[in-house]
């Protein structure tokens, strides 16, 4: 019985550290969305935004921040593919410019995108349309132009999803190092 009683604990910790782990990393990602958004802002107001079919029509009332805890909450993603979205993201922003009208769809699409390539698709698109606060037409809609945008080319290569969770990592740091302060 003690045997099993420690058994429990131990997977009950290492849960508990794998947890802070994600939500860290999650937060992180989160973060640098926020910088990216701060510089595609600045960059619509210099040169003009004229609108894309990934702009909300109304301004959105859950920050960036948020919305990607929520979806990584909501979808149980893998951190690689949290992160591959990001890297889908960056590939489509030469299409479709990131401001603060069209980040929650561009970020939610490229998830939506990555857990169907990567995780061998979990949901249905319904699913995924009601967790985004969106219709089902809009989901698919959004989700066919990303993908055309891309010319269906959704793989992340290793390296740079490396080198990317690299850099995130510095921000995993810093917010498991607060976790522990708490």
């Amino acid at each position: 019985k003690a045997t099993v009683s420690v058994l429990y604990c131990q997977v009950t910790l290492s849960t508990m550290t794998c947890d802070k782990v994600r939500t860290a990393y999650i937060k992180s990602a989160a973060e640098v969305l926020k910088k990216v958004l701060q510089t595609g802002d600045a960059d619509a107001q210099q040169f003009g935004y004229s609108g894309s079919e990934f702009d909300r029509s109304s301004t959105e009332k859950i920050s960036i921040d948020k919305f990607v805890v929520h979806l990584a909450a909501a979808t149980r993603c893998q951190i690689d593919t949290l992160l591959a979205a990001f890297m889908l993201l960056d590939k489509v922003s030469t299409v479709y410019p990131i401001n603060s009208t069209s980040i929650h769809n561009l970020f939610f699409t490229a998830l939506m995108i990555c857990i169907k390539y990567i995780e061998d698709y979990r949901y249905t698109n319904k699913y995924y349309a009601r967790v985004a606060g969106l219709t089902l037409d809009q989901c698919n809609s959004l989700e066919r132009c990303m993908l055309l945008a891309l010319d269906w080319n959704v793989g992340v290569p290793s390296d740079t999803l490396a080198a990317f969770k690299d850099l995130v990592s510095v921000g995993v740091e810093k917010e498991l190092n607060c976790m522990m302060l708490q």
